[in-house]
């Protein structure tokens, strides 16, 4: 028997933190609230400058450093592969203004409690969630 090997979507997301809060995004397309970040470019050679990148055109925030922090695997509809990295970030100001891309409508920081109680984050999403609160991170 030949195994295909898995055809996968690949993102990177930053898990910024303010307060015990985390950041995150209204997108215009979509009912899932998400993380800042998104898919990898095909000419993006370094992840930690295409993350820096994404969350500078999604927010204006200034990365400063990063930890990968966990790595999810889901399908949607059964077929459509995802593949995400997530990053703890460390941001240069986080009282800077967040300035939002047109990819999104509004922003929100949310407690453990909002996040874990809300139908607007996503399984692999909530998974990322316990494990930071687990790691008193949140």
């Amino acid at each position: 028997m030949v195994k295909e090997h898995l055809l996968t979507k690949i993102g990177q997301y930053a898990i910024i933190i303010r307060d015990k809060k985390l950041l995150f995004l209204v997108p215009v397309k979509g009912e899932y609230l998400m993380f800042v970040g998104g898919r990898l470019d095909s000419d993006d050679e370094n992840p930690q400058e295409a993350l820096a990148r994404e969350i500078q055109e999604e927010t204006q925030l200034d990365l400063v450093n990063l930890e990968p922090f966990d790595v999810k695997l889901w399908s949607v509809n059964s077929k459509n592969h995802r593949y995400a990295v997530f990053f703890l970030c460390e941001i240069k100001d986080l009282e800077k203004e967040i300035i939002l891309s047109h990819e999104h409508t509004d922003y929100m920081w949310y407690s453990y409690e909002e996040t874990i109680n809300s139908n607007k984050i996503g399984l692999p999403g909530k998974e990322v969630i316990e494990k930071l609160h687990k790691k008193g991170h949140i």
